[in-house]
């Protein structure tokens, strides 16, 4: 937490508290996660992470929107593996 206190807007160290979080504290992960996104709207991994956390909770249309606005982001982007697996999600998670 010493590292946060030093860089508060330093979006890498929310994620990797994150990805620390990710499977025993589901609801915190997601709260950092979504802080990640308030330094930085654009940072797709969250909201990849954001829509595997809503998904597993049940929340498919939460997942879906964590997903799309992800792919907004990408559209820009010439990084089509990205794109392919937010999209291989999507079906997965909207059932096709």
């Amino acid at each position: 937490m010493k590292f946060l206190e030093e860089s508060p807007k330093d979006v890498f160290l929310w994620y990797a508290l994150a990805m620390e979080e990710f499977k025993e504290s589901p609801q915190q992960a997601k709260s950092l996660l979504l802080k990640c996104l308030e330094i930085e709207p654009s940072h797709i991994p969250s909201h990849y992470q954001l829509a595997l956390l809503a998904d597993q909770a049940g929340e498919e249309e939460e997942a879906i929107a964590f997903l799309d606005k992800g792919l907004q982001f990408l559209k820009s982007s010439s990084d089509e593996k990205t794109k392919r697996e937010f999209l291989a999600l999507r079906s997965i998670i909207s059932g096709g």
